[in-house]
């Protein structure tokens, strides 16, 4: 009997070791969790601490949820004008400037005084004998434009032609910035007798196509 109670507690020892061994060979045979080459050769690196792998694992995490979140509208494109642009728009007004040119030589006279640097100043004489006066601006800063009287004028306010209107009233009224009486329109005008004082209207010449309409117009005039 005594022999039985010695044997039974060895056993019982034996018992639990040997579960205890089969349990850390069973753990040894289970697969790693999947990691990125990176954070395995970090976790093999006895060097890095837990709390800095932890924290590159967290980085790692937020990185790859910017990564997948899909992208925002992108930013409208916006054209920058280059010196080239600029150059093509002068050619372009070069171009309209001198075939408005052509045709105002063609059906009018030069103006008694004469044209400016900036301008030119043309009486036109309608198929009736009507006297016409024009001046025409041809600074290619700017896009060509015609001067008419009002009175001329109102043939060409409902076509496809942009076109402003210099009011008589307005002349001569101080400016803001020193108080002086400004005339308020091209200064090339103060020397044509029939535009110089009067309700005008200045049209802004887009095409060859509005000149020869306009002169066209103003010719067959009563």
């Amino acid at each position: 009997m005594g022999y039985i109670l010695l044997v039974f507690p060895i056993a019982l020892v034996i018992s639990i070791i040997g579960l205890a061994i089969m349990s850390r060979a069973k753990g040894a045979h289970l697969p790693p969790p999947a990691r990125s080459e990176q954070v395995d050769s970090l976790v093999s690196n006895r060097f890095i601490s837990p709390h800095a792998l932890q924290n590159l694992q967290t980085r790692r995490g937020l990185a790859a949820t910017v990564t997948t979140q899909a992208p925002g509208p992108s930013a409208p494109t916006v054209h920058r004008r280059t010196r080239a642009d600029i150059q093509a728009e002068i050619r372009v007004r070069d171009t309209i400037i001198a075939a408005c040119l052509d045709l105002l030589d063609t059906a009018a006279i030069e103006h008694p005084s004469g044209h400016t640097k900036l301008a030119n100043r043309y009486i036109l004489r309608s198929e009736s004998g009507g006297r016409i006066e024009l001046m025409f601006e041809k600074n290619n800063k700017t896009k060509p434009r015609l001067w008419l009287t009002q009175e001329h004028a109102c043939e060409f306010t409902d076509m496809d032609i942009k076109f402003r209107v210099y009011s008589a009233a307005d002349l001569y009224k101080p400016t803001e910035s020193d108080g002086k009486p400004a005339y308020g329109r091209h200064t090339a005008l103060k020397a044509m007798r029939d535009l110089a004082n009067a309700d005008l209207v200045r049209f802004t010449i887009d095409r060859v196509e509005q000149m020869q309409v306009i002169l066209a117009k103003l010719a067959a005039l009563d």
